[in-house]
């Protein structure tokens, strides 16, 4: 799931993002300063997502703002 908090507070042109990945035995949450008209694909390559869960691709998980999904972001 991704947040868009709103707009950075130490950076300008910035908008501070959490991703969150949840799965019944752990819980994984990232903060970032991201530029305005990023992609979600940016923000989850930006934050390791990738890195951190190599058996995922952006195919397999549901991609969304807060909650809904949106695949048109990537």
């Amino acid at each position: 799931m991704l947040f868009v908090n709103g707009p950075s507070k130490s950076m300008p042109n910035t908008i501070q993002i959490s991703i969150a990945y949840i799965t019944p035995t752990q819980q994984w949450l990232k903060t970032i300063d991201m530029s305005l008209g990023c992609t979600i694909h940016q923000a989850l390559n930006q934050v390791g997502f990738f890195k951190a869960f190599p058996e995922l691709t952006v195919h397999d998980i549901a991609l969304g703002v807060f909650g809904i999904k949106n695949d048109s972001l990537l």
